[in-house]
Order: C-alpha cells, then sequence, then structure tokens
C-alpha cells in the first residue's frame, strides 16, 4: 500500500497529467506536419500518390499494386478532391485533440499549498 502523503499524491497525478498533455502536443504536432505536407506537395502527384499507397497499406503485394494503378487513373481534380478530404479530415482530429487535454494549473496551485503546509 502506498503510504505517500497527499502532496505526493497529487504531485504524481499532476506529472501523469503534464505526460498525458504533452502526448496530446505530439500529436497535434504530427497533424499539423502532416496538413502542412500536403499543402506544399498539393500538385506533386508523385509524392502524393506514394503518400496515398502508404496510407493505403494493404499488406499485400497484388492489392497495394492495383491500387497504385487505379490511383494513377484518377484525374487531377479528382486527387486535388481526396488531398482536401485527407487535410479536412487530419484538422477534424486537430481540433478534436483538444478536448483530450488535462488542465491541471489548479492542481499545481493545490499542490504547491499542500507543501507549504507540510513544511
Amino acid at each position: 500500500m502506498y503510504h505517500g502523503t497527499h502532496s505526493n499524491i497529487l504531485n504524481n497525478t499532476d506529472k501523469v497529467s503534464d505526460l498525458n498533455n504533452f502526448f496530446i502536443d505530439f500529436q497535434k504536432r504530427k497533424i499539423i506536419n502532416e496538413i502542412n505536407w500536403l499543402y506544399k506537395n498539393y500538385d506533386d502527384m508523385n509524392a502524393i500518390s506514394a503518400y496515398r499507397l502508404n496510407l493505403a497499406n494493404f499488406n499485400n503485394t497484388a492489392a497495394n499494386l492495383l491500387y497504385r494503378q487505379q490511383f494513377r487513373s484518377y484525374s487531377v481534380e479528382k486527387i486535388h478532391n481526396l488531398v482536401e478530404l485527407r487535410a479536412n479530415f487530419l484538422y477534424g482530429q486537430l481540433k478534436n485533440l483538444d478536448n483530450y487535454k488535462i488542465d491541471n494549473k489548479p492542481l499545481k496551485v493545490i499542490i504547491q499549498e499542500l507543501k507549504k503546509i507540510v513544511q
């Protein structure tokens, strides 16, 4: 059984909250980088084709080749539409991630006050 003080328990909870928020910020950075990459490579059909193939990886060589052939038959307009759909999907994920962040500022204040009382 854990015999820590209340401030230690809350301090550990705060650290877990910080770690959670760090992970969410990391995920947000990855999504932002992907959206930026899509924007930068919007007209590079080879890069977009490779990106889509990697995204849809079927773990089957024949299926991957078939998808690549199908994708390359699309018009530029259709490819642009797919890129825009992906970017919009990523943007939605980006906005939703903020819902999972933990506001632990009040917890930090409580921990400081408890530590003052214990000292």
